[in-house]
């Protein structure tokens, strides 16, 4: 017989593997694999952090969002520069050629959407191309989307507007958030493996990207806890989308040093 030596990391890897292989095999939503939460990476959990948490039911964004915000931004998830690129992928060709060949007829695929609204240059932080939005800042000046491509924006108008809207938009979100965030946080200490703690991440990552969620947990570092209360120190106050976090995912160990009062 020939035996093979894992380390934890590795086993913890090959367990998260399994659960998001097989997700039709979690049936009770507290089922427990190990110290990991059977069903932190289902699709309900993940539409409830986007939709009840990030957009606060609706209350801070919304799917049929599109404003000139970053030169053109769309949806729930405020998809926007280099964030766009993850939800073209999500409409594939088909969707393409629907909302926006029909404007623009050589519009036929996503890399044509995508070549026709790259603006030239990378994000720093995430090194992915930027759509729509201008070196020079997030109004949207001649030459972005919201401004000069009217075929983008009644593209987008009938996108948000339809009935598939919200599906393609949770699995752009995917794309761009929760796998990034997920890479990022399958690295770390059990309390990012719990429901709590994967919301904290895909806040963090929904606002600023992978390296913005490494900065403040420390490289994980810090906990969940710890990493809530860093962000609210260095933005001045609590965010409103962890207010509802603590809520929904409560931890009576979490004892905030930064506006306590906020989460009452």
């Amino acid at each position: 017989m020939i035996t093979m030596k894992i380390t934890r990391k590795q086993l913890r890897r090959l367990i998260i593997e399994q659960i998001a292989d097989n997700p039709t095999d979690v049936i009770d939503k507290d089922e427990f694999v190990g110290p990991l939460p059977a069903n932190y990476k289902s699709e309900s959990f993940l539409l409830e952090v986007l939709h009840d948490v990030i957009a606060a039911k609706g209350k801070s964004k919304n799917y049929t969002d599109l404003t000139s915000l970053d030169g053109g931004t769309v949806g729930i998830a405020h998809f926007a520069s280099d964030g766009l690129g993850g939800l073209y992928e999500a409409f594939g060709d088909d969707l393409v050629k629907k909302y926006f060949g029909k404007y623009k007829p050589d519009i036929d695929s996503v890399q044509a959407l995508k070549d026709a609204t790259y603006m030239g240059w990378k994000k720093s932080r995430t090194g992915l191309p930027v759509y729509c939005r201008d070196k020079g800042g997030q109004k949207a000046v001649k030459g972005t989307c919201y401004r000069s491509m009217t075929w983008w924006v009644k593209g987008m108008k009938d996108f948000i507007s339809s009935p598939e809207s919200k599906k393609i938009q949770l699995e752009g979100w995917k794309k761009v958030t929760v796998k990034p965030a997920d890479k990022v946080m399958d690295d770390w200490d059990k309390e990012w493996f719990t429901k709590r703690g994967r919301a904290v991440g895909y806040c963090l990552v929904n606002s600023g990207g992978p390296s913005f969620l490494r900065r403040l947990a420390k490289g994980g570092k810090r906990s969940p806890n710890e990493t809530i209360d860093a962000y609210s120190a260095e933005h001045g106050s609590v965010r409103k989308r962890f207010r509802i976090l603590n809520k929904m995912y409560p931890d009576p160990n979490f004892k905030p040093k930064s506006f306590p009062k906020s989460y009452k």
